[in-house]
C-alpha cells in the first residue's frame, strides 16, 4: 500500500493528480486514482510507484501541466 502525506494530494474537479520530481528541475503533473484516507495520509491505488519521489509542500504553487 503506498501512502503519501494529504498535502500532495492536487485535486482538480474530478481529477486527482501528484507531483513527481524527477530532477531538481523537473517535475511530472501525474494523473493517480486514491483510496482511503488515514489521518494526514492518502491512499495511492494506481499511478504511482513505490521509491516515486513526490512533492508534498507548495504543490499550490507549481503549474499545472
Amino acid at each position: 500500500m503506498l501512502l503519501v502525506p494529504s498535502t500532495a494530494v492536487v485535486r482538480d474537479g474530478t481529477s486527482t493528480s501528484i507531483y513527481v520530481q524527477h530532477t531538481p528541475e523537473r517535475f511530472e503533473f501525474r494523473q493517480v486514482a486514491v483510496g482511503q484516507t488515514f489521518g494526514s495520509l492518502v491512499q495511492v491505488t494506481s499511478g504511482l510507484r513505490d521509491g516515486d519521489r513526490v512533492v508534498v509542500r507548495g504543490t499550490d504553487k507549481m503549474p499545472r501541466q
